[in-house]
């Protein structure tokens, strides 16, 4: 997978992620996908699985925070089958109405087309 592919994957990924409609998330998710949030249970985060994980996972993120926004967004093909990307998410939290204003990195598998692991990382604050 070249650089360009990867980014167009994740173009793709993301048109359909935030539709959040099935039929969209089934062309470019595997039914066995795994979500690993930036916050939740150590050490995985909050873990979602498949299809319906990431619908749920979409919208527990629409009710935790407002206005968020992916900016400087880089993707970068590591072999054949990972994805790395890093960018900067800004958007506020609905329960604080506190700004967010994190810098993340997230490490997507994709193997037949298809992503299997997004497992994403974000700079967290302490206390």
């Amino acid at each position: 997978m070249t650089d360009d592919q990867a980014s167009e994957f994740m173009v793709r990924f993301g048109a359909a992620f935030f539709k959040a409609q099935r039929a969209a998330l089934e062309a470019v998710v595997a039914p066995d996908a795994q979500w690993h949030f930036a916050i939740g249970d150590e050490p995985d985060g909050r873990v979602r699985h498949g299809i319906e994980g990431f619908i749920q996972g979409k919208a527990e993120n629409d009710s935790m925070f407002e206005k968020l926004r992916y900016q400087d967004v880089r993707c970068r093909a590591l072999g054949e089958s990972e994805i790395i990307m890093t960018y900067r998410v800004s958007g506020v939290w609905r329960a604080t109405s506190r700004p967010l204003n994190r810098r993340g990195i997230e490490r997507v598998e994709v193997r037949e087309g298809l992503l299997r692991l997004k497992d994403v990382f974000w700079k967290q604050t302490v206390g």
